[in-house]
């Protein structure tokens, strides 16, 4: 028997290393340009089940902004992709050497914002939502509720031709190959159902509060109840992925289908929606 909160309680120390190693590495790299540096997403919200950290295959999100320019290496070609590669290892070499009795070493996510400022997509963070790692973020300009729920519906959207080519992404793997295809779509899955129940709620800000949990306690009260049991089993094949040492093509295998299953019906749901909303 999986004792859960067990593992829970070593991932959230490795968390929390994670984030003290990534700290000072950027800052040693980037210092006095940065603006500010957060964490948010899953890693950083409650963990009140299994499902809402997934050693791995749930990612810790690191959000860096920049002074005076957009991009993170100024330079150019070679020089700016061994440095990169450098500071990958920087983080990962501190982060082993720090953290010997690790159960995992956090999957990063770092986005650097300056980059996503004027997409018309970007949703910027909620101030008392995300945990503030260096400098001091104002308080950002938010869309409007209909603004939100208008900008997911168009990622919703972006699904259709993401599932039209699945079958012949799928039709050729096995073992370990599986893990490129699910990194593409996993950060896809953990916000799709999300963006559909921002479609009916009066607040979508605090629906993107949410942990797994909670998000799948809410789609059963929306009478969503076959996308909760998706979700749900989607990232409890995620958890036998792990356990497995990314050794099950089994557990491979169904942690994919469940989220082909979620994308799916999240798709159709939002279909389903937006029709009722088109004037006839």
């Amino acid at each position: 028997m999986v004792d859960f909160a067990v593992i829970h309680k070593k991932a959230r120390h490795d968390v929390r290393i994670c984030l003290q190693v990534w700290t000072e590495v950027l800052l040693s790299e980037f210092g006095e340009d940065i603006d500010y540096l957060i964490a948010k997403g899953s890693a950083m919200r409650e963990w009140t089940s299994h499902i809402d950290y997934v050693p791995i295959m749930s990612d810790v999100d690191l959000h860096l902004r920049l002074r005076g320019r957009d991009t993170l290496f100024e330079d150019a070609g070679k020089s700016a992709f061994m440095r990169s590669v450098g500071i990958a290892q920087k983080y990962e070499d501190e982060y082993v050497m720090r953290n010997p009795e690790r159960v995992h070493v956090p999957r990063t996510q770092l986005i650097l914002v300056n980059e996503f400022e004027t997409d018309d997509l970007f949703v910027p963070s909620i101030l008392n939502q995300v945990v503030v790692l260096l400098g001091d973020p104002s308080p950002p300009s938010l869309p409007s509720p209909e603004e939100v729920r208008t900008i997911d519906m168009a990622q919703l959207r972006e699904l259709e031709p993401i599932l039209a080519g699945l079958p012949m992404s799928a039709v050729d793997r096995s073992g370990l190959d599986y893990w490129s295809l699910l990194r593409r779509l996993s950060w896809r899955v953990s916000p799709t159902p999300a963006r559909l129940l921002t479609q009916t709620s009066k607040d979508p800000y605090e629906v993107w509060s949410l942990n797994r949990t909670a998000l799948c306690a809410e789609l059963e009260m929306t009478g969503l109840v076959e996308i909760a049991r998706e979700y749900k089993s989607y990232y409890e094949a995620c958890w036998d992925m792990f356990l497995s040492n990314f050794s099950s093509s089994d557990a491979f295998r169904r942690g994919l289908v469940r989220a082909y299953n979620v994308l799916r019906l999240c798709h159709d749901e939002a279909v389903t929606i937006e029709k009722g909303n088109t004037p006839e």
